[in-house]
């Protein structure tokens, strides 16, 4: 081999593994952003419990008139989400990018519930309270169903499941005498 064949041979190698390198880069990214989304979502699930569990418990203060103000939960945030999903979601098949919308939808209808600041009555309130209950209900199980069929089966679709979130909203409702 001359000089030339072996320069032109070493600056082909460079090349391809530099390539190699940057394609590899750019492949852990989209995977790294894909698991992060995921365990948001895992974490989703527990805070859509935490959130229903707060909920029950200012619902029964108030009805023991333990409050002077009307508190309400916490927004939950999406982070993860609203930086990375739209960089990875072509990497996601339609049947997931389907669930995790619809599992969003549900968040960002909570969250819009949670900022409402026009609840100036406590019956407005306790309204507004079964509405997170129920958007945590849905959240919680829409997280479930993503965690446990990976977009393949949806809540939405459930009409058994979807019927007994509105039966457990409805309990709920009676038991602090609050009219839906």
């Amino acid at each position: 081999m001359t000089k030339f064949e072996i320069a032109i041979s070493a600056v082909f190698i460079g090349f391809v593994l530099s390539q190699s390198v940057d394609l590899f880069k750019y492949r852990w990214g989209i995977y790294r952003k894909k698991k992060a989304i995921k365990d948001e979502i895992k974490v989703l699930a527990i805070e859509f419990e935490e959130r229903i569990q707060r909920i029950e418990t200012i619902l029964n203060d108030i009805s023991l008139k333990r409050f002077n103000g009307i508190p309400i939960p916490s927004v939950i945030s999406t982070t993860i989400y609203k930086n990375h999903y739209p960089e990875v979601a072509p990497f996601f098949s339609a049947d997931e990018r389907k669930a995790i919308s619809l599992l969003y939808n549900d968040v960002t209808n909570y969250n819009e519930e949670a900022q409402n600041k026009n609840s100036q009555n406590i019956d407005a309130c306790k309204s507004s309270l079964v509405k997170l209950y129920s958007y945590c209900q849905m959240g919680k199980v829409s997280t479930e169903y993503f965690n446990k069929y990976g977009g393949n089966n949806l809540l939405s679709e459930d009409h058994n499941k979807l019927q007994e979130i509105h039966k457990i909203t409805n309990k709920f409702a009676s038991k602090y005498l609050i009219q839906e």
